[in-house]
């Protein structure tokens, strides 16, 4: 399942992860093995919690909340956070007593900011081109479906 899990979460990483053209290849494989790296090890605290589907479900949130905080014409929608952060429930959360659910609630929140933090260190080297790959995102007809910005 591990493997699984890192293969998903890697394709995930590796398509918003994309690199801006005013960068070097060097920052670009940095960005690109930040957000892997990260990304493999918020996993691991999720694996078996959650089906790897929700997973890239909570990277592609995490994502958007990290454009939110670095670029500029970029917010978050509460209704659609809240309506995409409610798909992750526990695997087995039908079984779970009410002490496990809040146990794992906490647990899903730190992971959330697990990934949070990796797409905002993948943001840093190139504010600009983040934003700039956000707006390519944005424009997407494809993306709009996924998107929890306003």
């Amino acid at each position: 399942m591990k493997k699984f899990l890192f293969s998903l979460i890697t394709v995930s990483a590796a398509i918003f992860a994309s690199a801006s053209v005013a960068e070097t290849n060097q920052t670009a494989q940095l960005t690109q093995d930040i957000d892997t790296f990260v990304t493999s090890h918020a996993g691991e605290f999720v694996d078996d919690k959650l089906t790897p589907e929700q997973v890239v479900h909570m990277k592609l949130i995490a994502h958007q909340a990290a454009v939110a905080a670095t670029c500029e014409d970029f917010t978050l929608s509460e209704e659609k956070f809240l309506a995409a952060f409610s798909g992750l429930a526990h695997t087995e959360e039908a079984d779970m007593d009410d002490a496990q659910k809040a146990y794992f609630e906490k647990h899903l929140l730190v992971t959330y900011g697990i990934m949070v933090g990796g797409a905002l260190a993948v943001a840093a080297p190139d504010p600009a081109g983040f934003c700039a790959d956000a707006e390519d995102e944005r424009s997407d007809p494809a993306f709009s479906e996924l998107s929890i910005w306003q």
